[in-house]
């Protein structure tokens, strides 16, 4: 299980605990990490990707980020379409079947 801490002094960490042990490892993950934010939503996909998708480092966010798991490595993420409106203290979803992110509020 994989656990994002934003916003600590500033920097933007992944860690990773291991439920069984309870030992939890800092990352030092591959490609562009998101930049540090707070109140923003994340969601794992069956695959083993977590997306990021907005909250607010002093000024709301709707970017979109891809960690990969396996890989240990960030990426950007494009939507189709228009972009959603930057916001924070919402919650999404992530669907398998439809590979989608849902988001809602905000």
């Amino acid at each position: 299980m994989a656990f994002w801490t934003a916003l600590v002094a500033g920097l933007a960490l992944l860690r990773m605990t291991q439920v069984e042990s309870a030992v939890a490892e800092l990352l030092s993950p591959s490609g562009t990490p998101p930049t540090a934010r707070a109140f923003h939503t994340g969601v794992v996909s069956k695959l083993g990707i977590m997306y990021v998708f907005g909250g607010t480092n002093m000024s709301d966010l709707n970017d979109t980020y891809a960690y990969d798991i396996g890989a240990n490595s960030w990426g950007t993420v494009s939507s189709s379409g228009s972009a959603p409106a930057a916001r924070c203290m919402h919650s999404a979803v992530f669907d398998d079947v439809s590979d989608a992110m849902f988001v809602y509020g905000g």
